[in-house]
């Protein structure tokens, strides 16, 4: 929609619609251009996924006024909270279309917004773009690129990698206060995620900041470091379950240097996934 102002306390929605257990719609998307006026009142703006039993991804919302050189961006949704687990979240992000380049004055991911970047797109932020998130929403790269410019720092946000495709993150990256750089969880045999990125210029993690990979590994009973009954085991045999002796994870495996394998699952439900690898870092 375009005005010249865009006034009022109403609503504009586009959210997905509730189908219950057979899966809901995702977020619609809402773009308001306002040509004379410098904001857009006291509108309320939604467009958030279908709630119903399975949560579907959030829409777009993109404002662009007279103040505006690119426009604004918000990815915000019902604040169903997700995990990084493949099995269950694996199609409910906010895909940016691919063969295209992506910039605007500012991007805010909340209430467990998930915005993707996929293979051949690019976010681009090196025009003085500001992201603004929290510690329940993700910026997903699945392949594609990322630029950064000189320098960007991210704070209470998560940013996660899907899939094995090598990322390139143009700039320097720093990772601030509840910050996370993670990748997605592997539950079956086959290793689908794993973190893999080219940072161009420097990678900074300060105090409050975080790359995990904690228990990211292979599902139980999967991967070469799996065993009955014990926990899994990847750069550590995984431990003995409490009620059998000597029946711990396998013995060690994969690569110091150049680590590009995940750790095998466990054996049973009370033991736990092993840590997974982060690899490719250059």
């Amino acid at each position: 929609m375009q005005a010249a102002e865009f006034s009022g306390g109403g609503i504009i929605r586009a959210d997905g619609g509730n189908a219950g257990s057979q899966g809901n719609g995702g977020g619609g998307r809402i773009a308001l251009v306002a040509t004379n006026s410098a904001g857009f009142g006291n509108l309320g703006l939604q467009a958030r996924g279908g709630t119903a039993d399975t949560y579907g991804g959030a829409g777009t919302i993109y404002l662009k006024d007279t103040n505006a050189v690119f426009g604004r961006l918000i990815v915000a949704n019902n604040g169903k909270a997700a995990t990084t687990d493949d099995l269950s979240t694996g199609n409910r992000t906010t895909r940016l279309p691919a063969a295209q380049t992506y910039i605007f004055d500012s991007i805010t991911v909340t209430n467990a917004g998930w915005l993707e970047i996929i293979p051949n797109a690019v976010l681009d932020l090196s025009a003085g773009c500001t992201l603004n998130g929290d510690t329940n929403s993700y910026l997903v790269m699945s392949g594609g690129q990322l630029n950064l410019g000189a320098g960007f720092t991210v704070t209470n946000f998560n940013i996660a990698q899907r899939g094995t495709n090598t990322i390139t993150i143009n700039g320097t990256l720093t990772l601030g206060t509840n910050a996370v750089l993670t990748h997605y969880a592997n539950r079956v045999a086959a290793m689908y995620h794993w973190l893999s990125m080219t940072v161009t210029n420097d990678l900074v993690v300060e105090p409050g900041g975080k790359i995990m990979a904690d228990g990211l590994g292979y599902g139980p009973n999967q991967g070469i470091g799996s065993w009955t009954r014990g926990g899994g085991a990847h750069g550590g045999q995984g431990g003995n379950t409490v009620w059998v002796e000597n029946n711990g994870g396998r013995t060690t495996w994969g690569s110091i240097t150049n680590p590009a394998t995940m750790g095998g699952g466990f054996g049973s439900a009370m033991a736990t996934d092993p840590g997974a690898a982060c690899s490719g870092f250059s």
